[in-house]
């Protein structure tokens, strides 16, 4: 989330209440990649398994690109 990912997404200092919360971020995912994404995330969280997911993000513009996680 650094290195200024949500800057390009469109977002500012005004934003990063809701960027910076786990439980709001999901809310930026693409509703059919929210179930995958959770769903990689806990495997690695839990059992290490490593992360590297690709799923679309919505810019402040309201237009969803996709980004990977690694």
């Amino acid at each position: 989330w650094s290195g200024g990912f949500w800057e390009r997404l469109g977002y500012g200092p005004e934003d990063f209440a809701d960027i910076s919360d786990s439980n709001k971020v999901i809310s930026f995912m693409h509703p059919d990649d929210r179930d995958y994404a959770i769903n990689a995330a806990r495997l690695h969280l839990r059992f290490g398994e490593p992360l590297d997911i690709t799923y679309r993000i919505r810019t402040k513009q309201g237009d969803y690109i996709w980004t990977q996680v690694r």
